[in-house]
């Protein structure tokens, strides 16, 4: 069996919606903390931090305090494809 609990690695879109960050987060099956290990969308500078584990799951940058979500994969799918589909429409 796995000693993980949750586990994911996901791009990140700064404020322009441009892909320039990304986070990882680990959760081992018998903590309530996550490890954290990103770069920042905005200052894109890399850092590692743990954080209590809990949904939905926030960090903030430690360099510039914006505050890095992790959003519910069908969200951020539904969320990326509307915004795809506007982009498809304009053209």
């Amino acid at each position: 069996m796995s000693n993980v609990r949750y586990l994911t690695t996901r791009e990140l879109r700064n404020d322009q919606g441009k892909i320039t960050g990304m986070i990882k987060v680990l959760v081992p099956k018998d903590s309530n903390n996550a490890k954290v290990k990103y770069v920042c969308p905005m200052c894109l500078k890399e850092a590692e931090t743990a954080e209590e584990w809990k949904k939905p799951f926030a960090v903030n940058c430690k360099f510039c305090g914006y505050k890095i979500k992790l959003p519910k994969l069908m969200a951020q799918f539904k969320k990326e494809k509307k915004t795809e589909l506007a982009g498809s429409t304009k053209e």
